[in-house]
């Protein structure tokens, strides 16, 4: 079965592909598309136009 369109976040691409792993054990990713996320603020907080942003580049 191939799954489409996922998003896993992580500090970077080793991170987030683990994070796929442990969740779909013996899964192959067939690609990965690395979006870098703006964190705004001083604790990290991603407001509503970033989020936007994120959903409108993985289309």
């Amino acid at each position: 079965m191939i799954v489409e369109h996922l998003s896993f976040y992580g500090r970077d691409e080793t991170e987030a592909r683990r994070k796929v792993a442990q969740i779909y054990n013996h899964c192959e990713v067939l690609e990965c598309v690395p979006h870098q996320v703006t964190m705004n603020g001083r604790l990290g907080t991603v407001n509503y136009e970033d989020v936007v942003d994120l959903i409108s580049a993985s289309s």
